[in-house]
């Protein structure tokens, strides 16, 4: 799988060490939403709520080069809808959540997935 190696490869987040991965492989550009989830499960990189939760709550630990970062939280889901899968991403240098389709949507070389360590 294929990494920006400009980009740090973990990040600290309230105490919280985080693995940061990529899930394209080197010759691709995006990949569909279930592609992106069946790759990140096999890395195990896949957090749920109470770990999304706790990035939003501590934001601010997040370095400034992944300001441009879209972090897909694949084992959180909006309630009431399976297919849409909870994005963090930056609006005015806030972490924000943001719901997206896994269906549609095409996953691209700046998302990332995150493991815990």
């Amino acid at each position: 799988m294929s990494d920006d190696s400009s980009l740090p490869m973990e990040m600290v987040v309230g105490g919280r060490k985080y693995k940061i991965l990529g899930f394209l492989f080197e010759d691709e550009e995006s990949v569909l939403g279930r592609t992106m989830i069946e790759r990140a499960v096999s890395m195990d990189a896949n957090p749920g709520e109470e770990d999304g939760q706790h990035i939003l709550d501590n934001y601010k630990d997040i370095p400034s080069v992944l300001h441009n970062t879209m972090f897909v939280i694949t084992g959180w889901r909006k309630p009431g809808s399976a297919d849409d899968v909870a994005c963090l991403c930056w609006k005015d240098n806030i972490l924000v959540l943001a719901w997206l389709w896994i269906g549609g949507a095409h996953w691209s070389r700046g998302d990332r997935v995150l493991r815990r360590e």
